[in-house]
């Protein structure tokens, strides 16, 4: 019954990546591309959930570069600070 080679790793549903059957008197034109439309109205919204997901990611990880920037530079001048007060 599938169409595609069985040992490939796949994950998701079927209908992902074989056509969808029909019956000859539910094989309408109209039909198929109502069913076309809804598969890709969902795998837009699935698209959008990843994107965010990303999003979130990457505002964490700039969140922690900055707050490394910000510790690298304080100890830094903290450095410079002790080093001049023990000059004098």
């Amino acid at each position: 019954m599938l169409m595609s080679d069985p040992s490939k790793p796949r994950g998701g549903s079927r209908f992902l990546y074989e056509p969808f059957e029909c019956r000859p008197a539910d094989c309408v034109p109209s039909h198929k591309i109502e069913a076309n439309e809804r598969l890709a109205e969902q795998r837009w919204e699935a698209l959008e959930y990843r994107l965010q997901a990303m999003n979130s990611l990457l505002e964490r990880l700039e969140r922690r570069l900055w707050l490394t920037i910000l510790g690298v530079a304080g100890a830094v001048l903290a450095e410079a600070v002790q080093s001049i007060v023990s000059t004098q």
